[in-house]
């Protein structure tokens, strides 16, 4: 048996195993459970989010850095990343956003990675006691969901390479925007 083969095999026992012991939890907490009287509501929302745009000097420098055999790794990334969003034709993306009500308790369903902070905002705004943040939910969007503000910290600032940021196609003002839909959406539910 090769290397490959032997680790799958340990792979596939590691993950059989997982998941007897926590099927084995998941029927206990079922079997030990009452059910609940719950009030549940569901409701979604589309949300058009702009996707950025770069001049013709970001593309020209993005190119360059591309054909630069000694350029920083990351700086390469970067540009090859920029090239990529360039070219896309669309200039807006629609996506949902849904929030499941379940009494006092909210589920909110964002797509993609959102910055921990949109997050926060939203449970922050949101006028119900328990709110959740569910992300990735039901759809995807070009890159991750970020502040503003990260859209000022350049790769090379403190040599902090700021990935999340600098790799996203969605324009600068889209988190706020999904926060500030995902709020209206909450409000609509009290």
């Amino acid at each position: 048996m090769n290397h490959d083969t032997w680790r799958n095999v340990k792979e596939n026992r590691t993950a059989k195993y997982v998941g007897n012991v926590l099927s084995e939890v998941v029927l206990e907490t079922l079997a030990a459970s009452k059910p609940v009287d719950c009030r549940i509501r569901v409701v979604r929302r589309m949300v058009s989010l702009a996707i950025r745009q770069f001049s013709e000097r970001e593309v020209e420098e993005a190119r360059r850095t591309v054909k630069r055999w000694f350029a920083d790794r990351f700086d390469r990334i970067y540009a090859e990343r920029l090239l990529a969003m360039a070219v896309m034709k669309e200039r807006r993306i629609e996506t949902e956003i849904q929030a499941i009500a379940l009494d006092s308790i909210i589920l909110m369903g964002v797509p993609g990675e959102m910055f921990v902070e949109l997050g926060l905002a939203i449970k922050a705004g949101s006028p119900f006691r328990h709110t959740f943040i569910v992300g990735l939910a039901n759809d995807q969007v070009p890159g991750y969901v970020v502040t503003s503000q990260a859209y000022e910290d350049p790769p090379s600032k403190r040599r902090i390479h700021n990935y999340e940021a600098q790799t996203t196609a969605l324009a600068k003002e889209s988190g706020e925007r999904m926060v500030e839909e995902a709020l209206h959406l909450l409000t609509s539910l009290a």
